[in-house]
């Protein structure tokens, strides 16, 4: 009987150890917070982790030395691996089903939509439609019990992994990079369970043949060529489309400070119909007439040689005034002076920048 590496065994036994210790945090916290307290559970983790090594490099490297109890010793710590991972994921996906995850407050969706962090704007977006978390929920609790049943573990392994990659990337570029240090130590507990079975996965991949008929080109040039257009398509795709334009230097949001219509001057804030923000993006300008229910929104190309914008509108339904004017700089870079005219009126706008946008 081969005795199975006792590296393999310790990795096994060290990820399901520290997954148990953050899972079971994170679970009191939420779920037993009232009977056990955050510091007990604190303490609980730490000696979790603290003690796996000493287990591992003591105790198993003893008990591993035997064949019989080598592999007895590798199946126990991959199967727990396999069992917390299930447990977890579960856990995550029955929250789903009771609104516990992905529940915004409505007086938060209230708020304007730039005031909102990152984490919110994910948060509200996932939960904006319950079925569709409903799919997600359902996806993670049936990866999990396959990753339970040998015939399915490693489908299961394949199935749950793109699903946590694609967690991990939204905590990262949404929660933070702390936030994501959990999820990626799970990654890393699936990647163990695929790795273990990479000589079946090397054969089912690069050794047996697919049950698909082959299709054999007659000409290998056209077969490249065919190949090749997946990339040079999608190339000429873009050239032939001209990308969303980007000014650096005039996109953003705009507060107006002064406005002069036809040399007289208006209040600002004043009536409904005076001009009170100004929008120019990478594809749209929008003109806000102090509520968001009041816009001009329109597309517009600019000259950044002779700094000249032309905008024509799409909402008002085809409103027939196009809007002339010249950008000039102001007093610092983040301030800007509209001359030019809407249709038979004359301005001369002052605003200041208070968001460049992306």
């Amino acid at each position: 009987m081969t005795r199975k590496p006792f590296t393999q065994t310790a990795l096994a036994c060290f990820l399901a150890i520290l997954i148990t210790a953050i899972m079971s945090n994170r679970i009191g916290l939420r779920y037993f917070q009232s009977i056990v307290s955050p510091t007990t559970l604190n303490v609980f983790s730490i000696t979790l982790i603290t003690a796996a090594p000493f287990y591992i490099s003591i105790w198993l490297r003893k008990a591993a030395r035997s064949p019989e109890r080598s592999i007895a010793l590798t199946a126990f710590w991959q199967n727990a691996l396999r069992y917390i991972l299930a447990l977890d994921m579960t856990v995550f996906g029955v929250c789903k089903f009771f609104h516990i995850q992905f529940n915004t407050p409505l007086a938060l969706l209230d708020n304007p939509f730039n005031t909102l962090t990152d984490a919110d704007l994910m948060w509200a977006f996932f939960g904006h439609s319950y079925p569709f978390t409903l799919v997600i929920a359902t996806l993670e609790i049936t990866g999990s019990l396959m990753l339970l049943f040998r015939p399915t573990r490693l489908l299961a392994v394949i199935f749950m992994l793109p699903i946590c990659l694609n967690i991990f990337a939204l905590d990262i570029f949404y929660n933070g990079v702390v936030t994501s240090v959990y999820i990626g130590i799970e990654i890393v507990g699936y990647i163990y369970l695929l790795l273990i079975e990479r000589r079946r996965l090397y054969k089912f991949f690069f050794v047996d043949e697919p049950a698909s008929p082959k299709f054999t080109f007659k000409s290998q040039i056209l077969r490249i060529a065919v190949k090749l257009s997946v990339v040079a398509i999608p190339a000429m795709l873009m050239v032939i489309y001209s990308p969303p334009q980007f000014y650096q230097d005039i996109n953003g949001k705009y507060e107006v400070k002064s406005l002069v219509i036809d040399s007289i001057n208006q209040k600002i804030p004043g009536t409904d119909s005076v001009l009170t923000k100004v929008y120019i993006d990478k594809n749209d300008i929008v003109l806000e007439y102090n509520n968001y229910n009041r816009r001009f929104i329109g597309s517009y190309k600019y000259n950044p040689t002779t700094h000249q914008l032309e905008a024509w509108w799409r909402y008002p339904w085809k409103h027939p005034e196009n809007l002339f004017a010249k950008i000039l700089p102001g007093a610092n870079p983040d301030k800007k002076v509209l001359l030019g005219h809407m249709g038979k009126q004359t301005f001369k706008i002052n605003i200041q920048r208070v968001n460049k946008g992306i």
